[in-house]
């Protein structure tokens, strides 16, 4: 059979198919231009102006049982600020057991406390990682600094607690000081260029579609190449790869080892933007 093209998108991360015989244009845009209206309900977020009119904005992400975008950094915003609070609080407590000879209670092995814990398990979930950074290298070497001084402002509670029960509590209070001044404030540099790096990757594109339904925006993240696929390769979609019925194929792309879910855009098309997704 004949090789068709399709349009290879990305939506957190992840890539899909879809045919450019129902792809009308695309368009880059603002996200503040979608027109928020009472009603929409599921992957429908608005409408979005156009030269043909006022289109119905469909989150590409929704309509794929993702987390929109605003949800994923809101998220991302809460998680960074508690765990910077954390490092704050940790140091802080420190302090003060060296001040009074308590015990101190708190983590000191950096893969313990729940920055640590987090970090670890972004770091070894591919599928995490690629949500996060949607392949950016700049966000990436973001996420590998934090290693270092989180490492480092663990790693001082043994030599304060050292000084203090020596009495030495001017030298601990020092040790204290400059981790607070160094590594306290290179993870929160971190906290906020995280932050940036990913607000910084929306890159909102709307695929402008017509079929089974009205014409259209899809919003998407990212739009990689057209690819030609073959048709006869297509196989059914297993349990998790896209959602259910909008991909009901995959492609297996033997050149990247990808599974790729292909939407079917006459079914998104057809939803009704009344109802949930």
């Amino acid at each position: 059979m004949a090789a068709t093209p399709h349009l290879v998108l990305e939506l957190a991360g992840r890539l899909y198919l879809l045919s450019t015989r129902q792809i009308i244009r695309m368009l880059r845009f603002d996200i503040d231009s979608i027109i928020r209206l009472p009603g929409c309900a599921g992957s429908y977020v608005g409408v979005l102006p156009d030269r043909e009119g006022m289109l119905p904005a469909i989150d590409g992400r929704l309509s794929m049982g993702l987390r929109s975008f605003d949800d994923q950094l809101t998220d991302l915003r809460a998680l960074l600020a508690a765990r910077e609070a954390d490092h704050v609080g940790w140091l802080n407590e420190l302090r003060r057991c060296c001040t009074t000879g308590d015990e101190f209670a708190k983590a000191t092995d950096p893969h313990k406390c729940a920055f640590g814990k987090w970090y670890d398990g972004l770091r070894q979930n591919e599928s995490s990682m690629r949500e996060i950074t949607c392949g950016d290298p700049e966000i990436s070497y973001i996420i590998d600094r934090f290693d270092v001084p989180h490492r480092a402002i663990h790693a001082i509670a043994a030599q304060a607690l050292t000084h203090a029960r020596a009495g030495e509590l001017q030298e601990a209070q020092a040790v204290i000081d400059r981790a607070w001044e160094t590594d306290l404030a290179a993870m929160k540099r971190l906290f906020a260029s995280l932050l940036e790096g990913v607000e910084r990757r929306r890159r909102q594109i709307a695929v402008i579609l017509h079929g089974n339904g009205p014409t259209s925006a899809l919003i998407v993240d990212a739009v990689r190449n057209v690819q030609s696929i073959e048709l006869d390769r297509l196989e059914p979609n297993p349990a998790g790869q896209g959602a259910q019925p909008l991909c009901a194929q995959v492609y297996p792309d033997d050149k990247t080892g990808d599974v790729i879910p292909l939407i079917q855009a006459d079914a998104l098309l057809a939803r009704d933007p009344r109802a949930a997704a």
